[in-house]
Order: structure tokens, then sequence, then C-alpha cells
């Protein structure tokens, strides 16, 4: 299993911390399985 998890602000948007988990995700699943990926927005 692969996780993307944002660190963010509370002045971001909903739709900003969404894409920002997203964006985690995908870079976790580029780098192989069973991976953890933290990203700041």
């Amino acid at each position: 299993m692969s996780v993307g998890v944002c660190l963010f602000s509370h002045s971001l948007s909903a739709e900003a911390i969404v894409q920002c988990a997203d964006r985690a995700l995908y870079a976790a699943k580029e780098k192989g399985k069973n991976r953890i990926e933290c990203v700041m927005p």
C-alpha cells in the first residue's frame, strides 16, 4: 500500500490540500510499492 500525506496550514483550501495529497500519493507510487511520501504545498 502506498500513502500520500500533505502537511498543510489552515490557510489552504480543501481543494489545494487534496491536490497536495494526490501529488504525494503519486510520488510514493513512482518510487515503488509500500511507501509513504510526505509533501508540503
